[in-house]
């Protein structure tokens, strides 16, 4: 940011930085995990970490709703709420959205809200991927905004899928790092 001062009038100038996809789709400098046969869980993605309190997260649905994780945790018939994290571009993400998708009545018999998040997409793109009916919400994160809070580790590149389970009591219960074979039992373990 640059600052500078003419004729009594304070003017602001801002750069912004924008990444070019590669060849393969993806934006920027996300990684796509190489094995999706086991989950990997962690301890921390972001600001989420394991036993503490989940970060806010708002947005605006595909069906143009304002859905919100207070709200979801709210809902009576919900014991937990699982945040799954993807793009249409993570072959990974489609087997875990799938799988979810197979399983969205024992999921909703368990109390498990599912969350459908696409990161940086836009909304036309997104729906046709998950069709005109999805087993779940989806929710837009058109700008990146959950990068920092749940997607992002360290230093390196953001990774996709990404999981988190958080508990009725707004608190992260299991964070998966892929979307394997075990994916939807991992899911019903957290509580």
């Amino acid at each position: 940011m640059m600052l500078s001062r003419s004729s009594g009038h304070l003017v602001c100038l801002l750069t912004f930085c924008v990444a070019v996809p590669g060849a393969t789709g993806a934006p920027g400098p996300l990684a796509r995990p190489a094995d999706t046969r086991t989950t990997e869980t962690l301890s921390r993605s972001g600001e989420a970490s394991v036993s503490e309190a989940a970060p806010w997260l708002s947005g605006w649905t595909t069906k143009e709703q304002v859905w919100s994780l207070k709200r979801a945790l709210a809902d009576s018939m919900t014991t937990r709420v699982a945040l799954v994290f993807f793009a249409t571009w993570c072959p990974p993400c489609r087997e875990g959205i799938a799988r979810l998708t197979a399983h969205a009545s024992e999921l909703r018999a368990a109390g498990v809200g599912v969350v459908l998040v696409d990161f940086k997409e836009d909304a036309r793109k997104v729906q046709r991927f998950v069709g005109a009916s999805p087993a779940f919400p989806v929710v837009l994160d058109r700008f990146g905004m959950t990068e920092k809070t749940y997607l992002r580790i360290g230093d390196g590149p953001v990774r996709l899928p990404r999981t988190v389970v958080i508990g009725r009591d707004g608190a992260v219960r299991a964070i998966f790092g892929s979307e394997g074979k075990d994916y939807v039992d991992r899911i019903l373990a957290a509580r």
